[in-house]
C-alpha cells in the first residue's frame, strides 16, 4: 500500500513537471503558429511562462513581423495575463487582467507613382479577404487591459522620414465578445 501511494506520488509530480517544461514550449508553438495563421504574418514570441494553477502567463518579446516591409510592424516586450483557470473548460473564458508594457508600433509606407503602399493597409487587405472564420464557440471577456510605455514611429526609408511618438498609458475595462 505504501509502494502505491509513492508510486502515486512520483507520477503526479513528473507528470506536473512534464507539463509545466514541455507544456509552456508546446504551447508557445501553437499560439505563433495560430495567431500567424490568422494575421497572414510571422507572429514570434521569445518566450512564455505559463502557471497552469493559478491562471497567470508572462510572455516576452511578441513581435508581429511585416510582410511587405523590413522588420517588425508591433513589438511587445512584456505581457502578462491572469485568467480564471477553470473558466478555459466553460464556453466563456473570463481574463480578470492584462497587462502590456514596452509597447513598438512601426508604421511603415512609400508613397512611389502617386500611389500610397504601407504596412496597416497590407494587414488590413489581408484581413479582410481571408476566406476562413473561427470554428470556436467560446467566448472571453477582460476584465482589465492595461497597455503601457506606447510608441510608434512613422518611417519611410525612400522618403527619408523617421518620426518617433510617445503615447499616454492605455486602460480599458470589461472588453471581449461576451
Amino acid at each position: 500500500m505504501k509502494k502505491f501511494f509513492t508510486s502515486i506520488i512520483v507520477l503526479s509530480i513528473s507528470f506536473f513537471l512534464l507539463i509545466e517544461f514541455i507544456g509552456d514550449r508546446l504551447i508557445k508553438n501553437i499560439l505563433e503558429d495560430n495567431v500567424s495563421s490568422s494575421l497572414g504574418r510571422k507572429v514570434t514570441i521569445e518566450k512564455l511562462n505559463i502557471d497552469y494553477l493559478s491562471g497567470a502567463a508572462d510572455a516576452k518579446g511578441i513581435n508581429l513581423l511585416n510582410k511587405e516591409f523590413q522588420g517588425y510592424f508591433v513589438r511587445i516586450n512584456s505581457v502578462k495575463v491572469n485568467l480564471d483557470a477553470l473558466s478555459i473548460f466553460s464556453n466563456n473564458i473570463l481574463i480578470n487582467d492584462v497587462q502590456l508594457k514596452d509597447i513598438s508600433v512601426n508604421y511603415y509606407f512609400n508613397f512611389s507613382n502617386q500611389q500610397l503602399t504601407d504596412n496597416v493597409r497590407s494587414l488590413q487587405k489581408d484581413l479582410s479577404n481571408k476566406t476562413t472564420s473561427s470554428q470556436s464557440n467560446k467566448y472571453f471577456n477582460i476584465g482589465n487591459l492595461d497597455a503601457k510605455n506606447i510608441s510608434v514611429s512613422v518611417l519611410s526609408p525612400e522618403l527619408n522620414i523617421d518620426k518617433n511618438f510617445s503615447l499616454k498609458d492605455l486602460n480599458f475595462n470589461n472588453i471581449g465578445n461576451t
